[in-house]
Parts: C-alpha cells; structure tokens; sequence
C-alpha cells in the first residue's frame, strides 16, 4: 500500500513538473512588459476604425484605445461582423454592446452592425471581403484594430485575415496607416485567466515567435476603470462560467497590439 501511495505521489509530481515546465516556458514574466515598444496614443486628428467579430471583443481588447481615442477627439467607428445570435441572444448583446461602447465614448453613430451568422463567418467571405474593402476606402481610417489572424477563434482569425488581405491589395504598407491586431483567444493568452488588474497584458512566448510586433498601450488608472465598467455591461456574456474569466482577464494595467506591416 505504501509502496503504491509512493508511486502515486511520484506520477503527481512528475505531471504537476511538466504543467509548470509548459506554464513557464510559455508564459513571459510581468517586468517583460517594460521590453515592449509602446504604441502611439491616438490624436485629434486621427479617424480609427475598430472591426469587431462579436459584440464585447472590441471592448476587452481594445476598449481602453477605443476610450482614450473619443476623449483625444478621433473620430471612432466600431463594426461589429456578426449578429451574436449564436445563443439566441442577439437583442440583448445588441444592447449590451451599444451600452459598453457609449460608456467608452463611441458615439452610436459610430455603430456599425453588418449582421453575419456568429460562428460561420469563413462562409461570407467574398461578401466579407468586399465590404472591409467598401468600408476602409469609404472612411480613409489612418488607424486600424482588428483580430489577429493566429486567433484560435475562427469568427476571429477569418476577420483579421480578410482584413490584411484588403490592406495588402489596396497597396497599404503599413505605414501611412497604423493596423494593429488584437489577441483574444489564444493558448497562455490572456494568464492569468482571471481579475488581475494589476498586472500587464503579455505576449506568449509562441506568439512573440509567430510576431515579433507587439506593442504596451498603457492605460491610467482612471481609463482601467472605464473598461471594467464597460465589461461589466455583458451581462450576457459574463453569466457564461467559461466566459467570465476571460473577459476579466482583460482590466489590466495595458492593452496589447501587434503592428502589421508588409
């Protein structure tokens, strides 16, 4: 019997080294934050256009940019892709998005909602494709927030991916125009998966291999408060035990981007 609680205790140990072992080689330490480059804080002047897959991304991940952009005076839109009725509730998140978004300061007029099934986005593609491209030649954005393509979502990756697209064939390096993507759903992204506001967004160390583009967007105290208060407003989101975690996980001291470029 001892024998057996020996061998036990050994499989536990030996299990409990490896999680840690793949915890810590995958997960950058907090100072890492400081090594980052910082991304520019919007001006008056700038006209940024923020594409969101489902009502509550363009909150968790960029709403402290998309705060700080209405208070400097931009001129801010915000395009949800698709209806969020994955569930049945595309009324509520509806509202929910027009409650977080105007907390932020986006104007609803700065609304846009282009209605595609949640969930089966890739199946809209040309229609997707054309109306990014409508949509970025119509507004002349000088900033723009989308997914990252390496989202493990597929709403997600098909988004950031179509956007590029749009971007590389209406010949935009990168440069005239500020395109930075966000990371929502991603292995050891956000960690912890929890309320850790203070602490800092960060890149894993799989992702800083995949892009090397990262860039801090530091947030006072006062725009932190903001986006929880703006989270907060999902409630339908938020009941979701899954869901809960990671959309806290995302009041922290930062938002994080990643510059695209040619």
């Amino acid at each position: 019997m001892n024998k057996y609680y020996v061998a036990l205790a050994a499989m536990v140990l030996t299990a409990g080294g490896y999680v840690y072992h793949g915890y810590a080689s995958s997960v950058l330490s907090q100072p890492a934050c400081h090594l980052l480059g910082e991304m520019p804080g919007p001006r008056s002047s700038d006209r940024l256009l923020c594409f969101s897959p489902h009502p509550d991304d363009e909150t968790i991940a960029a709403g402290g940019y998309l705060s700080q952009a209405c208070r400097a005076g931009a001129e801010v839109r915000v395009v949800m892709a698709t209806d969020g009725n994955r569930r049945g509730l595309m009324v509520l998140r509806h509202e929910e998005f027009r409650r977080a978004t105007g907390i932020l300061g986006v104007p609803e007029r700065g609304l846009e909602f282009w209605g595609y099934p949640d969930g089966d986005l890739l199946s809209f593609y040309p229609s997707l494709k054309q109306r990014i491209a409508q949509e970025i030649g119509r507004y002349s954005p000088t900033v723009i927030l989308y997914p990252h393509p390496a989202d493990n979502h597929p709403d997600h990756a098909v988004l950031g991916k179509t956007v590029e697209e749009v971007l590389q064939e209406q010949g935009c390096s990168g440069e005239e125009v500020m395109a930075c993507r966000y990371l929502v759903h991603h292995r050891y992204h956000p960690q912890p998966k929890r309320l850790a506001r203070e602490g800092y967004l960060l890149p894993s160390v799989s992702m800083l291999r995949l892009d090397r583009q990262w860039l801090t967007f530091p947030l006072p105290e006062e725009t932190v408060d903001l986006k929880a208060e703006a989270i907060g407003q999902y409630h339908t989101q938020l009941r979701n035990p899954f869901l809960r975690p990671l959309l806290w996980a995302f009041v922290r001291k930062n938002e994080l981007f990643a510059r695209w470029t040619l």
